[in-house]
């Protein structure tokens, strides 16, 4: 179903389509996914609703909404770390990094930098092993 919100500047066309998102993740028996351009209504929804930032994906009109499968392989490991936040409850950004060995130093410093903003308090940390059929 598509339906269109159509009303001037501050007529509360966003807390309605909030309101939306809010109701569905409460009736779903399945997964909800908020599609929007930015992340400014990343702490508006429940962290069990999928948040899609479309401007992570160069997408700028409705014939590239059908990113590459390239495109949706990198998206893989973010989607593991989204996965991980929602099943323990952090909300904020995630990363993941993909090293050709692992760098306990490299890491070290990559958290000592993320706490650099004031507003980290805490942080997951971890090394995933991946072994390749070429070795």
């Amino acid at each position: 179903m598509i339906q269109l919100i159509v009303a001037e500047k501050g007529q509360g066309k966003t807390k309605f389509l909030l309101e939306k998102v809010s109701e569905a993740q409460s009736k779903a028996k399945g997964n909800v996914v908020f599609i929007d351009n930015d992340l400014s209504h990343m702490y508006e929804i429940k962290n069990t609703v999928r948040l899609v930032n479309v401007s992570d994906y160069n997408i700028s009109n409705a014939d590239e909404f059908f990113p590459s499968p390239s495109v949706f392989v990198y998206t893989l490991p973010n989607i593991m770390t989204g996965e991980i936040a929602i099943r323990h409850g952090y909300r904020g950004e995630t990363s993941l990094y993909i090293l050709a060995e692992k760098s306990d130093e490299l890491m070290r410093r990559i958290v000592q930098s993320s706490f650099a903003d004031a507003e980290m308090r805490t942080a997951i940390v971890g090394w995933v092993d991946c072994q390749s059929d070429d070795s």
